[in-house]
């Protein structure tokens, strides 16, 4: 009989960590979601339920979580997000539940010295933890000195029956497509000023929403190149967009392992992306794209212009970057590590 899984995450907002629980959920039997706050995501969910109390009140929270994992007869807990890991470990670890956590970024000065300090003492008590990337894994080892016997890395999957292979279009200019949340972690201001210095035509399409769409559209008209770029908000198609693109940029500051660069790849589009966290298990420089040094805005702007000025290179590296995406990161993978892991912690 396969274990009954409660996965625990902070919220439902839109992003990497929720759509890798929402391809587990879907795709392994006796899965639940209890979620610590709502969301834009929660409509995807086929059944997810929601505690409302406010996450101040650690002790009522656990105290409900507690109840959720009674009622569902859980025997896994698998938590994701800072919340969820500190509220759900702390309720798997009272019930003596075996708990996994999945480390879905490198947070390095991101989640602030308060909650950086807490996750050192709390994440060790883990059964196992996932580190979405080889830089993950790293991370836990050496930030949080977790033993490496206790760290499984599993690349997150992407269904390759919706990002698949798509001949380039025939467009008058190159688009460049950019897909993520409208954050400061992601970037897109580093890629708005590298546009903004290349003088060969181009469109580019800016997919996402977030707190920084007022800041970036602001720049955009100030570096006099908002003509070329469009910001599309929140979209369901990017397979689509992706398609409509030529190649693909991911400028994020830092990334666990970056699933925009996966998706680019698999629909055979090179990436061009910052040398930051997972990047590098992605991209691989010269073949699918090409790296550049952390938040060099110089360097990501030539080899912009070259893809732009070069279309045979773009071909090239776009099939390049399918082919090795596909062995490496399809969804089929995934779960199957996922589940080896699951039965795993059930038989110990």
């Amino acid at each position: 009989m396969e274990p009954k899984i409660v996965h625990i995450i902070s919220h439902l907002k839109v992003g990497g960590a929720q759509r890798l629980l929402l391809d587990l959920v879907k795709n392994i039997p006796n899965s639940k979601v209890l979620a610590l706050a709502g969301g834009a995501m929660a409509e995807d969910f086929p059944e997810v339920e929601v505690i409302r109390t406010s996450n101040k009140l650690f002790p009522k929270k656990i105290k409900d979580i507690k109840k959720y994992l009674e009622k569902e007869e859980a025997n896994i807990i698998h938590t994701h997000l800072w919340h969820a890991d500190f509220m759900g470990g702390t309720a798997a670890a009272q019930m003596h539940l075996p708990w996994i956590a999945t480390e879905h970024s490198i947070n390095w000065g991101v989640e602030g010295k308060l909650k950086h300090s807490a996750k050192k003492q709390f994440i060790k008590k883990a059964d196992m933890l996932v580190a979405i990337s080889n830089q993950v894994k790293q991370y836990l080892i050496k930030d949080f000195n977790i033993p490496k016997e206790k760290i499984f890395t599993i690349y997150n999957g992407v269904d390759t029956n919706i990002f698949k292979f798509t001949d380039f279009p025939d467009n008058e200019r190159p688009v460049i497509a950019c897909v993520g949340r409208l954050d400061h972690i992601k970037g897109q201001d580093l890629l708005l000023r590298a546009l903004a210095g290349i003088e060969s035509e181009y469109k580019c399409l800016i997919v996402g929403d977030g707190g920084e769409k007022k800041k970036l559209e602001a720049q955009a008209i100030e570096f006099g190149i908002r003509k070329k770029v469009e910001f599309l908000g929140s979209r369901k198609d990017v397979a689509d967009i992706f398609g409509k693109a030529d190649f693909s940029v991911v400028p994020s500051r830092q990334e666990g392992l970056g699933l925009a660069a996966i998706e680019s790849s698999l629909v055979g589009r090179p990436v061009i992306g910052f040398n930051v966290g997972g990047l590098g298990e992605v991209i691989q420089d010269g073949r699918t794209g090409f790296l550049v040094p952390a938040e060099s805005v110089g360097a990501m702007q030539e080899k912009i212009e070259i893809l732009i000025n070069d279309q045979t290179m773009r071909r090239e590296m776009g099939e390049t970057a399918y082919a090795y995406a596909k062995e490496k990161f399809s969804l089929q993978k995934m779960i199957a590590s996922y589940k080896e892991l699951y039965a795993h912690i059930a038989n110990q």
